[in-house]
């Protein structure tokens, strides 16, 4: 848990499991030692973002062990039948295991595959939790995957859920990178930046592909369409993700990756590690308190552009909210919940609720036995230390010229940006923010893209902006983990996003009402009356 400190925000420190490490659980800041990254002078946000890391040539990416068809998996072998409280209902086809992702460290990663609901050709969805370090069975368990826990005490421990995601595709779940959940490596095999993890990552997946070819492969050199979704520090891994499949394959694989899904995601620390912006719309400090806290963002920002990944500047501007909220009467006590500003706790690490039952349920022996897991794996924890500690010198380092490239380049892909509105450490305006500020050719009408509002019903649930292949979503009444909040809603977007279809329908015509001239006056009625009142 230790582990999941900010980085996750944008995808998820639960106790982290989909979040990022809140105060306590931070170490001393650390100069990075990318020392060829170092910059004098004040915040330079261009310095800062042509720092981001960027692959090298084509060869330099696994070009000594290119991937053969070896150390594939008996899908047989991996077929899930017999798991510990499976609900009666349940009549899907799944599979589980381990599969090698370094051969030279022993390092391997642990998957849950799921056939979409109803059988025949269908894309995949893989499906990431963040951390660094978070297990993405906080992803299945808790927020969209086929299987959830049952009410404490009840039996059997699992139930189906009616909103998951396998209705709209396969869904993989993938514990990543070595070191979290069941994966395992050896004590130096932890990966130390993006190339281990992307590489690594590739090898996992096209020995997957290759081991379930009716499922992942349309021939022996095409994979089926592929969607990347997950939150906090997902959006991190994601886009590096999708551009070595896309520019940088090893495999052998055409891989036809369409999109990424991120939730409140982690790709732009510039823009991001402010959480006083967010906090005050909010309602949750004051202008004053404020002004205070946010004067601190240039220096964050100079240290970023130094490159200085990790440091107190930065963590206070979220760390500081959190002290205002729980120190306004004098002494510490409740204060807000830095993965949904709904919620007053003492501390955010007990976040998601539940995280510790999956962790009990995943290290039953029965259970591991049902899914495969390598007896020399580690116990299960739902965020792991090792793979955070790893890579927590690169906290504050963005991708912000991968999505460029992804938007623009000559592979270009659709990117959704999906957040929930009371999330304060990966919050919905430093998204906002990032996104306005990207260079690239879609920006200004981006820009100039006024919000629609998604009602479903006569309930508005969500604001979309649009332009070219670039999507943003501002989920209402939901925080950190959106699926979880609102699995409906999340499923109708996957479902959207997938299909090609624009999420929350199609815009209106021009001259038309937004979504019902009707539901516009009933509205509209409403305020006449509020301002009316006095109040306002």
């Amino acid at each position: 848990m230790a582990h999941l400190r900010r980085l996750l925000c944008c995808s998820s420190l639960a106790l982290v499991a989909a979040k990022r490490r809140s105060p306590s659980e931070r170490t001393p800041e650390r100069r990075s030692p990318r020392r060829g990254l170092l910059f004098a002078g004040d915040a330079d946000p261009e310095r800062y973002y042509n720092a981001s890391w960027t692959p090298g040539p084509p060869q330099a990416w696994n070009s000594t062990r290119r991937l053969t068809s070896t150390n594939l998996i008996d899908p047989a072998a991996h077929a899930v039948t017999s798991l510990p409280g499976l609900p009666a209902d349940w009549a899907g086809r799944h599979w589980a295991g381990m599969v090698d992702s370094d051969d030279r460290t022993g390092g391997r990663l642990f998957y849950w595959l799921f056939e979409k609901k109803e059988s025949g050709p269908a894309p995949v969805i893989i499906w990431l939790n963040g951390g660094p370090g978070c297990s993405s069975m906080d992803g299945l368990f808790l927020e969209l995957g086929p299987l959830k826990l049952a009410p404490r005490g009840a039996t059997p421990a699992l139930r189906t859920r009616g909103e998951s995601w396998h209705r709209a595709a396969h869904a993989l779940f993938v514990d990543q990178p070595v070191g979290t959940g069941f994966s395992r490596t050896s004590p130096r095999g932890y990966c130390k930046n993006d190339q281990c993890i992307v590489d690594q990552f590739e090898t996992f997946l096209a020995r997957l592909a290759r081991s379930h070819p009716d499922l992942l492969l349309k021939d022996a050199a095409t994979s089926v369409p592929i969607y990347f979704a997950g939150e906090s520090h997902a959006g991190h891994y994601i886009p590096l993700m999708v551009q070595k499949l896309l520019y940088y394959a090893t495999s052998g694989i055409q891989w036809d990756v369409k999109g990424a899904a991120l939730g409140n995601a982690w790709v732009d620390p510039w823009h991001q590690y402010d959480a006083t912006r967010a906090a005050r719309a909010l309602g949750i400090i004051s202008d004053q308190e404020a002004s205070r806290i946010v004067v601190k963002e240039k220096s964050c920002q100079a240290k970023l552009s130094r490159g200085t990944y990790v440091s107190k500047e930065c963590w206070d501007l979220l760390d500081d909210v959190l002290r205002v909220t729980r120190t306004r009467a004098g002494r510490i006590g409740l204060g807000a919940n830095q993965y949904d500003a709904r919620d007053a706790v003492r501390s955010s690490r007990f976040f998601p609720p539940d995280h510790e039952r999956v962790e009990a349920y995943m290290n039953r022996p029965d259970v591991r036995t049902a899914l495969h897991v390598d007896r020399a794996s580690q116990r299960f924890r739902e965020c792991a230390d090792p793979p955070y500690d790893a890579l927590r010198h690169q906290d504050g380092l963005g991708v912000v010229p991968t999505l460029r490239r992804l938007l623009d380049g000559p592979k270009a892909v659709r990117l959704l940006f999906y957040n929930g509105d009371m999330d304060l450490i990966c919050n919905h305006l430093g998204v906002e923010r990032s996104l306005a500020a990207l260079a690239w050719t879609g920006r200004d009408q981006f820009r100039d893209q006024r919000r629609r509002a998604w009602i479903r019903g006569d309930v508005t649930v969500g604001h979309v902006r649009r332009a070219k292949n670039l999507e943003l979503l501002v989920v209402r009444d939901s925080g950190h983990m959106v699926p979880m909040d609102q699995p409906e809603i999340a499923l109708d977007m996957i479902d959207s996003f997938i299909t090609g279809k624009p999420i929350g329908g199609d815009p209106p015509a021009p001259g038309a009402c937004a979504n019902s001239c009707a539901l516009e006056a009933r509205h509209h009625g409403r305020f006449r009356r509020y301002r009316g009142s006095g109040h306002f």
